[in-house]
Parts: C-alpha cells; sequence; structure tokens
C-alpha cells in the first residue's frame, strides 16, 4: 500500500499542467472476446477528502459491549487506532429508542446507562470524531436535550457532532397517523429551537435528516433548504435481508451484490443530494451503510464479495462528491468487525476494503472524472493525492472472466496491490491477511507490491475476477 506526501496547489491552471506531465490512458479489455474500451482520467470531479474517508457508524447498545472493560484499553480501541481514529457515527434505530430517564414511556426501550456514556468516552480518547443520535422519535424535546446534556459530559465539544432522529421516513411504523414530512420538519424545527435556546452557542453542529433514501427521495433534498443541517446526511443499502422471497430483486445473493444496481447506480442516484447540499454550502455524507439492510446475510454480507461492493460503493461516494461513508456495525453479519466473548477480534472482507480506500486515497487527495466506456463489470475511480500522484483504484465485478488493464502513461513510476479472496470468507490485500495477533491488529504475510513494467509507455494490469486492484502512478511510492 502506499502514501502520500507534502500539500499541492489547486486550480485549473495547476491542473492543465499536471495533466501535461501526467496522461493517463486507461484501456480495458472485456473478457475472452478482446472488445476494448478507453477511459480517460481527467479534472478534479469533486473537492478533497477528508481523513479517512471510509469511517464506522455502530448502533447504540452494540457500543457498550465494545467498550466492557474497566478502563478503554479494549479490542475495539485498539481496532479503532489501527484504523487512524475514522469518525464514528453512534445512532441507529436504537437511538430513536433510548430515553435519559426512567420510567420509559411508550415506544421506547432503553435508559441511557453508564456502558453508554463510558463507551463514548472511550471512543473519543482515541481521537476519533463522533456523530452522536438524540432521540426524535419520542417526541419530546427536553429529552433530546437530556440526552446531549449526558453526551456532552464525555465527549469534548470539538469532537461532537449530533443528529436528531433516525430515518424519520419510517416513522409511521410506529405512528399509524404520522403525518409524514410535514410534520417531521415540524417536530424536527421544534426540538432544534429548544436545543438551541437551551444550549447556545455551546450546541455541537447538528446533521441530517439520516433517512432511507429509497423512501425519500424529493424529501431529502427538501429538508437540506427547509432544516440548515451543517452536514447533509442519507442512509444506502446494497440489498434488503428483510426480504424473505428470493424472487425479490434486492434479497441478498452474491450475484446481485456485485451488480451496478446494488452499488454504484444507488450512489449516483443521490448526485442531486450532493448537489443540494453544495448549494447549501454544507458537506454531504452517506452515515450509514452496508450490503443488505436487516443486519445483512451470511454468505454474502461476510463474504470476499462484500468487499468488492464496498469498494464501489466508496468509489463511486468520492466521485458523486460525498465527503464520507460510513459503514454500520449492529452485530450483524455485515459488522466489519466483530468484537468475541473472549477478547478477541474477527475481521471481515468489508474492512480490508475501508483499508484499501483509506490509504490509496488518504487526507486532501481530490477525486478525478474518469469518462469513457468500458466493461460494465469493469469499474474505475482515480484521486489526485496531495503529492502529486494520482491513485486509481479498480474493481473487476465480473464473477466469471479476467480482464486487463491497460495503462498508456508519461508516469516514471506506477505500482500496484491487489484484493483477492481468499479462504473461510477472508480477503488479502496485496497478499496480506489482517488477522487478530495476541492483543492488537496485524497483518499476516509478506507484502506483495507489484511493480508496472512500460513499453513504449503501456503497461499492463491483470484483473482476475471478482478483485480488486489499486495503482499509484507519477510519484515514487513506498510500501506500508
Amino acid at each position: 500500500m502506499t502514501t502520500g506526501g507534502s500539500s499541492a496547489s489547486g486550480g485549473h491552471r495547476v491542473w492543465r499542467l499536471q495533466l501535461a506531465m501526467l496522461l493517463v490512458l486507461l484501456v480495458a479489455l472485456a473478457g475472452p472476446s478482446g472488445a476494448s474500451a478507453a477511459v480517460r482520467i481527467g479534472a478534479p470531479a469533486a473537492r478533497a477528502l477528508p481523513h479517512a474517508f471510509a469511517g464506522l457508524s455502530v448502533e447504540t447498545d452494540l457500543l457498550g459491549t465494545w467498550f466492557a472493560a474497566p478502563d478503554c484499553a479494549t479490542p475495539a480501541a485498539r481496532v479503532l487506532a489501527f484504523l487512524g481514529a475514522p469518525e464514528v457515527r453512534v445512532g441507529g434505530n436504537s437511538q430513536d429508542r433510548l430515553w435519559p430517564s426512567a420510567p420509559l414511556p411508550p415506544n421506547q426501550r432503553k435508559v441511557v446507562s453508564a456502558p453508554y456514556l463510558e463507551g463514548l468516552h472511550c471512543v473519543a480518547a482515541t481521537g476519533a470524531p463522533l456523530v452522536v443520535g438524540l432521540n426524535l422519535l419520542g417526541r419530546s424535546a427536553p429529552a433530546a436535550g437530556d440526552l446531549l446534556a449526558h453526551v456532552q459530559a464525555v465527549v469534548p465539544a470539538g469532537q461532537l457532532t449530533v443528529a436528531l432522529g433516525n430515518e424519520p421516513n419510517l416513522y409511521d411504523r410506529v405512528y399509524p397517523t404520522w403525518g409524514g414530512y410535514g410534520e417531521y420538519i415540524g417536530l424536527y424545527t421544534e426540538t432544534l429551537v429548544a436545543l438551541q435556546q437551551r444550549f447556545g452557542a455551546t450546541l455541537p453542529p447538528v446533521a441530517g435528516p439520516d433517512a432511507a433514501t429509497w423512501r425519500w427521495g424529493r424529501e431529502i433534498i427538501r429538508f437540506i433548504v427547509d432544516g440548515h443541517p451543517e452536514i447533509a446526511d442519507v442512509h444506502l443499502y446494497g440489498l434488503n435481508a428483510c426480504a424473505r422471497q428470493r424472487s425479490t430483486s434486492r434479497f441478498p445473493t452474491t450475484a446481485r451484490l456485485l451488480r451496478r444496481s446494488a452499488s454504484t447506480d444507488l450512489v449516483r442516484s443521490l448526485a442531486p443530494v450532493v448537489g443540494a447540499a453544495r448549494r447549501a454550502g454544507v458537506p454531504a455524507q452517506i452515515s450509514e451503510t452496508n450490503s443488505a439492510a436487516c443486519r445483512g446475510r451470511v454468505g454474502v454480507s461476510d463474504a470476499p464479495v462484500s468487499a468488492l461492493w464496498a469498494l464501489s460503493v466508496l468509489g463511486s461516494a468520492a466521485r458523486y462528491g460525498f465527503d464520507r461513508v460510513q459503514f454500520h456495525s449492529a452485530q450483524g453479519r455485515y459488522d466489519p468487525f466483530v468484537v468475541t466473548a473472549d477478547g478477541r477480534v474477527r475481521f471481515r472482507p468489508l474492512l480490508s476494503a475501508m483499508v484499501l480506500a483509506n490509504r490509496l486515497w488518504p487526507s486532501g487527495t481530490t477525486p478525478l472524472l474518469v469518462d469513457g466506456s468500458r466493461p460494465a463489470d469493469v469499474r474505475v475511480w482515480a484521486g489526485r493525492r496531495v503529492d502529486r500522484s494520482v491513485g486509481v483504484l479498480v474493481v473487476n465485478a465480473d464473477p466469471v472472466h479476467r480482464h486487463q488493464l491497460v495503462l498508456t502513461a508519461t508516469a516514471s513510476a506506477a505500482r500496484y496491490g491487489r484484493l483477492l479472496a481468499g479462504v473461510q470468507r477472508s480477503v488479502t490485500l496485496d497478499a496480506r491477511h489482517l488477522v487478530w495477533l495476541g492483543h492488537r491488529p496485524a497483518w499476516q504475510g509478506r507484502p506483495r507490491i507489484g511493480r508496472l513494467s512500460f513499453h513504449r509507455g503501456r503497461g499492463a494490469l491483470a484483473m482476475p475476477r471478482a478483485s480488486a486492484a489499486w495503482v499509484v502512478l507519477g510519484a515514487t511510492p513506498r510500501a506500508e
């Protein structure tokens, strides 16, 4: 894997100069037919990415189990440190069932506990920023304020953002007479005003609407105008493990998870949300995502194919202007990692995909346009890193055929690595497995970093079936 270097200035003039120095033409050759197609890396597609573009989301009731020890030195804390302290969103359905004190009113399930607050404190102690969800479903502004007071007591102000409610487009499942978006924006505004009056200048930034995009589209864009969030965020799931009929188009299977309709097409459909956020001058995030709703499906969400799905979502999210993507954990099959009862950690393929994206595109990377035609199963994204090198991410989502990527470039250096399916539902990144070694995460095996050999300015990269690869052009990288 590779890292970047010092910062470089932007602007179209600089881009023309840099592209004159580094012209990259990618040609994807489609399977056994040998048909070819060309794509070109061009101008910036979005603003620069923040630290840890691939982040985490976790249900409130899972957080306490991550930090059940007497202190914060738990396996989960070591995983967060290994990941570079990515932003952690604490929310989900459980946030709308969390109440500040007894007795519990109807539709509420749990009173704020010491393990939950200790978990928030421990996440903050890693240096990770937090987005903490407050209860809106309870229809009580004082209760939301009391929850925030608890949170502020354990999370430093500079690390804290809050969100009001989780997937309000589904509130009609709890309240049969729920008035849809109109009632939601009224309740949201009433609660926000009450929080502003109570906390004043100490009120953290507020994100929203945390809506499930399959139920709301125009409403999300309308909320960005009506609700004035400081972060516009949405939820996205590739498939639906709640479905019971295999004939249902979104029923989770490995073949369906590899399709564009479960990843790249879904992200592209959210481009209007990003546009609305940019017009409002706020960032847009996918604050909760994973392979299949309802905690995933065994053999799909915990299989190597989930890593290819995650990379496809991350590449597309960067291309269309999302600032961050946060993968959800809910004690399900899709969790990126699982802490076992004996204090060990099991890593799933999705986590290696997150590591790959964050190291290929570190803080300050500017996503680039990649234009042209290519085989439907070959997906290519690129980003200019701060050392002026270009990091290219390639996914071959074809489960049957291998493909070849031919690069024509003036770059003096090009290295690459691969993400490949391993044994026991694992993947290797650069020929190494991510394992729990003793009491910490570690890479097992010798790294295998390839160097592209260019002949007359052309170098070929073989893409095995159902695999991914990274390529860095334009700078001399170092292996990690």
